[in-house]
């Protein structure tokens, strides 16, 4: 059970901070390509939904973490 809880908390922490990013560079991406300096539109697109459904993802399991340690 101790390494299932490690695996998952790893899981979590990792997809935040890379969801994080994602939804960042996701936005930034989105910016460039609204001036028509890029024609990546769509994959920045992609980058910004993939990042919120990952951050959205980590946070449930945080709390699930959370709720079962008490």
């Amino acid at each position: 059970m101790s390494l299932l809880l490690a695996i998952s908390v790893f899981g979590a922490i990792f997809g935040a901070s890379v969801g994080l990013a994602a939804i960042v560079f996701g936005a930034i991406g989105l910016r460039v390509a609204y001036r028509r300096e890029a024609t990546n539109r769509g994959q920045a697109t992609a980058g910004l939904v993939l990042g919120i459904i990952s951050l959205a993802l980590a946070i449930v399991i945080i709390i699930g973490i959370i709720q079962d340690s008490y």
